[in-house]
């Protein structure tokens, strides 16, 4: 009497955990699923299943297939040395259903399957190929919701002063209820940065004096150190508002209940400081070519600030605002491109108004010395008909200095522009 063989199936574990809270207990959820998982293997070894090694993230959201715990074991996918993955749930894979259906893809050209033990899904059957493109769709679903929660947690937060989450900035650290309170040691330097921002020092002579004088190094992500610091760095402390007692969120800004630093004189005097000190672009920029509303254009979508680009041919040169939810490291905004052109004749025409105000004309004559009464006026006046001519001095130094911020959705046609006061 003959006996077949039971085909041999190596298979491997694979679990992750999105944080690392619980990770110093003595027994993590880690351990738990690869536990769970080894036994479901044990009990298919009449089955040829056969446990060849156990793969694990930890603190990696399932939101990115970059993981070195995946990409390992992928790798030995590749190679051959893996028939089965064995997983406790799906969304420890992916919560993306593009990542996930661009994984099925690859496992299926490759012949290894894929084995739910939760949700009792083995992707070697029809049926259960098509039952884990449905748990797919409603992991996605989850995060989007975790997600949608998180940003209204955001905006209540931000609605009454409070720091709306991740690290205090620099100056701060977090109180009761999530109310900023000022570092005794950060606080003077803070000051001291827009005082000499207002002064004309540039960024770089600022965060030479800070190194040279100590200060306490700017805060940087868990477990990496402190680094020295860098024109960067100040030039995000002196763009924030929030120094001057306002906390900002998703294009709005709110009364904060911490302590400002500066008043929000000294905070303008500092921001138009450090502006005057431009950055250094990595790309060559077009010598004809202004964004009049940088820095101040808002996204309409996701609410984040509007970064620039540009494209040209034929001796075109064509403007746009996009999104930095866009070409940021998230890449998370769909937001399209907003023609420059088309947005900054909309709000040019809000300017009319101040054409003969004496009281605009002294405070940007004020500010920009450099520029006449006449080039101001001209701004003023014609600002419509001057977009198509962006070199014109005075255009920018007057939007930056009679607005706040500007939001525009170009699918509603609708213009949102915050003033300041006088």
């Amino acid at each position: 009497m003959t006996t077949d063989s039971v085909p041999d199936k190596r298979c491997a574990i694979y679990a992750r955990k999105s944080t690392s809270q619980g990770m110093d207990q003595q027994y993590t959820s880690i351990d738990a699923q690869i536990d769970a998982c080894a036994k479901y293997v044990e009990a298919h070894m009449a089955d040829g299943w056969r446990l060849v090694g156990s793969y694990q993230d930890v603190a990696i959201s399932g939101g990115t297939m970059n993981r070195p715990g995946l990409q390992e074991m992928l790798r030995h996918v590749r190679e051959g040395k893996i028939d089965t993955i064995v997983t406790y749930k799906l969304d420890r894979i992916s919560r993306s259903i593009r990542d996930f259906a661009n994984l099925m893809y690859e496992l299926d050209e490759l012949g290894v399957g894929l084995v739910i033990i939760t949700q009792n899904f083995d992707t070697s059957s029809p049926m259960g190929k098509l039952c884990i493109n449905f748990l797919s769709s409603f992991a996605e679903f989850e995060r989007d919701m975790i997600r949608s929660r998180i940003r209204d947690k955001a905006s209540a937060n931000a609605e009454h002063g409070l720091w709306i989450g991740g690290s205090p900035p620099y100056g701060y650290k977090l109180g009761d209820k999530r109310a900023l309170v000022p570092v005794e040691e950060e606080a003077p330097f803070v000051r001291d940065m827009f005082r000499m921002s207002a002064e004309g020092h540039s960024p770089q002579k600022i965060a030479a004096y800070l190194n040279e004088s100590g200060a306490p190094l700017p805060h940087t992500r868990q477990n990496k150190s402190p680094l020295p610091w860098t024109p960067e760095k100040v030039r995000l402390v002196l763009q924030r508002r929030l120094y001057a007692g306002i906390i900002s969120h998703g294009g709005k800004e709110y009364p904060g209940k911490h302590e400002a630093l500066v008043s929000e004189a000294e905070w303008r005097a500092g921001r138009n400081g450090v502006q005057a000190h431009p950055t250094q672009t990595r790309r060559k920029s077009h010598p004809d070519i202004c964004y009049p509303l940088q820095g101040l254009l808002h996204c309409p979508c996701c609410g984040r600030k509007m970064g620039v680009t540009y494209s040209s041919g034929k001796g075109t040169v064509h403007r746009y605002y996009t999104c930095v939810g866009r070409t940021g490291r998230r890449k998370d905004c769909k937001y399209p491109n907003l023609p420059a052109a088309e947005i900054e004749r909309v709000v040019a025409a809000q300017l009319v108004d101040y054409a003969e105000d004496e009281t605009v004309l002294s405070i940007v004559r004020a500010r920009y010395p450099q520029l006449t009464s006449l080039d101001i006026r001209e701004a003023l006046s014609d600002a419509g008909e001057l977009v198509g001519h962006m070199s014109h001095p005075a255009l920018k130094a007057i939007f930056h200095t009679l607005f706040k911020g500007v939001v525009y959705d170009i699918e509603e046609n609708e213009l949102r522009i915050e003033r300041y006061t006088a």
